[in-house]
């Protein structure tokens, strides 16, 4: 009887190994990886290359949906307020042409978020990578802590989720 518990127990043990085994988060085949690491960073670091060069349409190509639907929701609700007469359809496509919102949105971003801090004067490393997201830290030298950059990947190609990262700094307290 208690032979037969544990190889009961036994089998069990194995099954559960092996399920877990075909739902792992990572689903890049390891000689695959470093290829795949090295597209994630290189979208990422395309995005800064963007902003540090001001092309505005460059930035919104390497941004995820979300973050686009965000930030056209952020416009939309601003010009609202100040009477403007605009749709979110017409900001969506001025964003995607680089045009005057988005110029307006992206001059007043960088005005207080310097790139070449992340390009220059940071150091770069992995964290997490599955088949859809990834993490990137990133450590600028007079820190402590990293940020960490959300990346997903998204109808075959990687985009940072600037939203997805520092939304909820919006809401933080400031004194």
């Amino acid at each position: 009887m208690k032979f037969l518990r544990t190889f009961l127990f036994v089998m069990c043990l194995l099954l559960l190994i092996s399920a877990a085994g075909c739902v792992s988060p990572v689903v890049v085949a390891p000689e695959n990886r470093d290829a795949e690491i090295d597209t994630i960073l290189a979208a990422a670091e395309s995005l800064f290359q963007a902003m540090e060069q001001c092309d505005y349409e460059g930035i919104w190509n390497h941004l995820t949906e979300k973050s686009k639907q965000q930030i056209i929701s952020d416009v939309y609700k601003a010009c609202r307020k100040r009477g403007d007469t605009v749709t979110p359809e017409s900001l969506d496509r001025d964003f995607e042409a680089g045009g005057p919102a988005a110029k307006s949105y992206w001059d007043a971003f960088l005005f207080h978020f310097d790139p070449d801090t992340v390009l220059s004067r940071s150091t770069w490393s992995m964290g997490d990578v599955s088949a859809r997201k990834a993490e990137i830290q990133i450590l600028y030298e007079k820190s402590e802590h990293p940020a960490v950059v959300k990346m997903f990947k998204e109808n075959g190609a990687w985009k940072v989720g600037l939203e997805e990262t520092f939304r909820l700094r919006r809401y933080l307290p400031t004194w």
